[in-house]
């Protein structure tokens, strides 16, 4: 199965470009740092006595816009 999701990974970075802030399926990136940098600003302004407002979006439905010929699953 890596090698099948090696597969799909290249063909997707070849045609959708990745935000760097992205932290999901990103090689050296992690949910874990993803957290921790959050609570280090909540931190940092709380240290600051600083009003702060974060907004946290889930994307249930994120690869469906992933068109199908780029993975190849109907073939090419």
């Amino acid at each position: 199965m890596k090698l099948w999701e090696r597969v799909i990974e290249k063909r997707l970075r070849r045609d959708i470009s990745i935000l760097k802030n992205h932290f999901g399926f990103m090689l050296g990136r992690s949910t874990i740092e993803a957290i921790y940098l959050i609570r280090r600003l909540v931190k940092l302004y709380k240290d600051k006595k600083k009003d702060h407002c974060m907004m946290f979006i889930i994307l249930d439905k994120m690869y469906d816009r992933v068109p199908y010929e780029i993975m190849g699953v109907f073939g090419e």
